[in-house]
């Protein structure tokens, strides 16, 4: 599923497949794609991750975010844990995706 938001300037399209990722960000006035993806990337295609795969070798380009984080580190005075170490890569464990329902 693709979710496009469309103006006179800018196209958004938004992966909910992939986590809500930010997949294409155009820019409609001089047709300008703000995004990198690979050569070869095809949108209408989505992929499942084998439990702690790695982010940098399996990127497609796009706005990823993780939440709450993807590296372990200390916050405001809190120890915060890598969030691949408990739930695998964009909070799928052991590779599964997880479903919530969109309301758009």
């Amino acid at each position: 599923m693709i979710i496009t938001l469309l103006n006179s300037e800018i196209k958004l399209t938004i992966r909910p497949d992939l986590g809500g990722r930010i997949d294409q960000l155009q820019d409609l006035q001089t047709e300008h794609q703000w995004l990198w993806h690979p050569k070869g990337y095809d949108e209408s295609q989505t992929r499942t991750l084998a439990f702690l795969s790695s982010f940098d070798d399996n990127w497609t380009g796009g706005w990823d975010e993780i939440f709450p984080n993807d590296a372990a580190g200390v916050f405001q005075g809190r120890h915060l844990v890598a969030t691949w170490l408990t739930m695998g890569s964009y909070g799928q464990p052991s590779g599964r995706l997880l479903k919530h329902p969109i309301t758009v």
